[in-house]
């Protein structure tokens, strides 16, 4: 019986005209397996039901190791695809707040030119009725005089 990892030495002896036994046996020709592997994968007697249990039990280890692997693959790029949606919804409501912002800042520098406009006819007309000096204090008017 071969134990898994020895290597088998087989010795023919005799052979036909042309060395026909050790070309049928795979011997001295590169690249043929050695007789021990060939035996070993190919003889009904090495190759126990137990073993042949326990390959198909691998493959069917390696499938599910596979399809698990295909699964979490599918989970992340549907994350993937999720997470875009959400970045391009995102980036469009940074639009139009940015939109927004754009319109404020034009609102103000309009309100500060009005402002600035009042500010200048309050104290034209406060020149011209005499009541003196205007100056503005927050939201507050006081009048000096």
């Amino acid at each position: 019986m071969v134990v898994e990892g020895e290597e088998v030495v087989v010795v023919v002896q005799g052979q036909g005209r042309d060395g026909s036994v050790e070309k049928w046996l795979g011997l001295g020709v590169p690249g043929v397996p050695s007789l021990s592997l060939v035996a070993k994968y190919s003889c009904l007697l090495c190759w126990t039901p137990r073993e042949k249990i326990t390959v198909e039990e691998e493959i069917k280890e390696k499938e599910d190791a596979i399809r698990q692997r295909n699964n979490e693959v599918q989970d992340l790029q549907e994350e993937v695809a999720k997470e875009g949606g959400e970045l391009q919804r995102l980036q469009s409501q940074r639009s139009k707040v940015q939109e927004a912002l754009e319109e404020l800042d034009q609102q103000k520098g309009s309100l500060e030119e009005q402002l600035n406009h009042i500010r200048q006819q309050t104290n034209q007309e406060s020149n011209l009725v005499g009541l003196g000096d205007v100056s503005f204090h927050g939201c507050f008017f006081d009048f000096v005089t």
